[in-house]
């Protein structure tokens, strides 16, 4: 079986007993993710960070609940999506953020003040159209709408899921191949878990876990890829969901689909009281879940390609008081020759966020990746049934701009407050790691108008690098000179150039090596 990620999309490889294929090839594009998130400097910047003070980020007269940033494995999320509650009507909201001025701005609201409308989520496609889901009951049960950003506006709101039954808290499957424009969701329904899937004007339903008399589903999270398999490539959809049983024992169970065929279905973790499993993007893919093995509650992870309890490990360490509602962030730190393998190798979580409760309270925890030696924050907050959240929400000269954003009682009413960070990137120290000629894949693929493609040069050596069209025709020279050993990175801005198949080809001495890239405006 074999992983279509951008290292390998267009590849065919027949060994399919190697399971080191699924590992390396994500990690290869966890190492894109960095890099492609990089910008062009002459030097590496120094290891440290800049701390904000926490402050408040919203000033309603009504309370504002549930902050979720738009999910994109791609691009910095700069979009806040809330729950509003005004007397008995919830609705959803969104707000901008603008990393230069420091601001959360432009209030959209999303629903007509229509019943009550929860769980929002927001994600933003290659093409560029937005989408956000939420649950509502304005027909009187629970169903999944959605409402759409394209050509520059918002669209009506419409009913994805509509029955006699409840439909409730929708949740992204994350797309590791990055090349299709279709969505797919979990929800719940009577204890049941069903994926959604909306390609333009198609909708389909499939049942993923059904309950029965002694088993009930809920909490869904998982991933899809293409696989390689009997000369096919196919859809696999991965499921991981809450499963209870009669007793109220409690325990994780997955669920492989290969183009909507089940094919296995396995108990991962079956000890302790689990609770909501989560996928993050992090250094390498991993679940994250909540059990109380003893007599608190901690944060445990587990990696999703060799899913077996033996890979648990806990992620924090915490010797009293619960652990709840871990919330990460992706972030392309600086990369050195001293801290490249571990960057790579390591799973990594930075920045992140949690609950603590000890003794009645409840703390917000601020934590960056120890190996950088970031301090950690504990922050008191009223609210006991907190959701914090932290994403990448923009880039300025030399720095990446994160926020973490929680619920706080100010004055009588919720509203939201937060912490900006900034962290630092820069170019790669590639002594020690450089050992042969390489072209990678360009990063991000497809990419509108600006994408990152990344060399390495073992020896000195003149160099070309330049880009055809589909007929052959040279349209960019990136590169033609002397290059010294190192491992380099060039912009190639496509903003005059029309949507399609390019090829970019790199020769150093004996080396030659082509690449498609893909242009969708």
């Amino acid at each position: 079986m074999i992983l279509l990620t951008p290292l390998t999309f267009g590849k065919t490889i027949t060994n399919l007993q190697q399971k080191f294929i699924r590992s390396s090839g994500v990690r290869m594009r966890k190492l894109f993710l960095l890099i492609g998130l990089i910008f062009f400097s002459s030097y590496t910047f120094p290891q440290y960070y800049t701390e904000f003070p926490v402050k408040q980020i919203t000033f309603f007269n009504h309370d504002v609940k549930n902050p979720k940033f738009f999910n994109n494995s791609y691009y910095s999320q700069n979009e806040l999506l809330f729950e509003s509650y005004v007397n008995s009507t919830i609705n959803i909201g969104l707000l901008s953020y603008d990393a230069e001025k420091d601001t959360f701005f432009n209030l959209i609201k999303l629903t007509d003040n229509s019943g009550q409308n929860l769980n929002p989520l927001g994600i933003r496609l290659n093409n560029g159209v937005k989408i956000v889901f939420y649950q509502t009951n304005i027909k009187g049960t629970w169903d999944i709408a959605y409402r759409e950003f394209k050509d520059n506006q918002w669209g009506t709101s419409n009913i994805l899921v509509d029955s006699s039954g409840d439909e409730t808290n929708p949740s992204f499957i994350l797309d590791f191949n990055g090349y299709d424009n279709s969505i797919k969701i979990f929800f719940e329904k009577d204890s049941s878990i069903f994926m959604l899937t909306k390609k333009d004007s198609l909708i389909r339903a499939d049942t993923i876990f059904a309950k029965n008399e002694s088993l009930k589903y809920s909490q869904p999270t998982g991933y899809k890829v293409l696989v390689y398999d009997n000369k096919k490539w196919k859809e696999e959809i991965n499921c991981v969901s809450k499963q209870t049983d009669k007793q109220n024992k409690s325990r994780l169970v997955l669920s492989t689909f290969w183009d909507m065929q089940k094919i296995s279905e396995k108990v991962l973790i079956d000890s302790g009281e689990v609770n909501n499993p989560k996928l993050q993007l992090e250094d390498n893919y991993s679940y994250t879940f909540e059990n109380k093995l003893t007599g608190f509650s901690n944060i445990y992870f587990m990696d999703p390609w060799y899913l077996n309890y033996s890979g648990v490990q806990r992620l924090i360490d915490e010797p009293s008081g619960d652990l709840s509602s871990f919330s990460s962030s992706f972030t392309p730190l600086v990369i050195t020759k001293t801290n490249m393998g571990k960057t790579v190798n390591k799973r990594i979580f930075s920045p992140y966020t949690f609950i603590l409760k000890r003794n009645d309270s409840t703390f917000v925890r601020i934590r960056n990746n120890k190996n950088y030696s970031f301090p950690d924050s504990m922050i008191y907050t009223k609210i006991t049934n907190n959701k914090p959240m932290v994403a990448s929400v923009g880039l300025i000269p030399n720095w990446q701009v994160f926020y973490y954003v929680w619920e706080d009682s100010i004055d009588g009413r919720i509203n939201f407050v937060g912490r900006k960070e900034l962290l630092p990137f820069g170019a790669v120290e590639p002594e020690a790691v450089i050992k042969d000629f390489q072209l990678y894949q360009n990063y991000p693929n497809p990419f509108n108008p600006v994408t990152v493609i990344r060399y390495d040069i073992p020896s000195a050596s003149f160099v070309t690098l330049k880009v055809y069209d589909v007929l052959g025709r040279e349209v960019a020279r990136l590169v033609n000179e002397e290059k010294q050993p190192g491992r380099y990175q060039v912009l190639f801005n496509a903003s005059r150039f029309s949507s399609g198949i390019y090829f970019y080809r790199m020769k150093a001495g004996s080396f030659v090596k082509t690449n498609k890239l893909i242009l969708l405006k």
